[in-house]
């Protein structure tokens, strides 16, 4: 698990840089339509790489130990973020046909999760969310 927590980290860097990238790009931008372009392009490739690193996340906590080539078999088209939760993930299915692709067949918990600590994806989130000028999530 240490090894995906250290890619996981090591991609979290990468998507800062990119994320400072999407800042310089965005004010650089001279005019109202290159700001309302580049914030476009932005919250669309926010939005792709929140899912991407939420699908990691659940694939982390069900044991996979290739999260990469476990995502290069999933089609995600179905697959959706609603606020913590990735619905339509059905990791006890790919567990299954992919056996040698998890280090254990995944538990999914129906109780209510505890007050542990901040969620990592929630806070790359509202980062993400504060850079392209987006309110920060309402909690329901």
């Amino acid at each position: 698990m240490s090894q995906a927590y250290e890619r996981v980290k090591g991609e979290l860097e990468t998507t800062k840089t990119q994320l400072k990238d999407a800042q310089d790009r965005l004010a650089a931008a001279k005019t109202l339509e290159d700001v309302e372009a580049a914030k476009a392009a932005i919250q669309k490739d926010y939005e792709a790489k929140l899912l991407e690193r939420s699908i990691d996340a659940e694939l982390i906590k069900a044991g996979c130990v290739n999260t990469k080539a476990t995502q290069a078999l999933i089609d995600i088209t179905g697959i959706k973020l609603n606020g913590d939760v990735v619905e339509g993930l059905k990791v006890e299915d790919l567990a299954k046909q992919y056996p040698y692709l998890f280090s254990k067949v995944p538990t999914i918990s129906t109780a209510a999760p505890s007050a542990g600590p901040a969620d990592p994806a929630a806070t790359e989130r509202a980062t993400y969310r504060a850079a392209a000028g987006l309110p920060p999530e309402k909690k329901e």
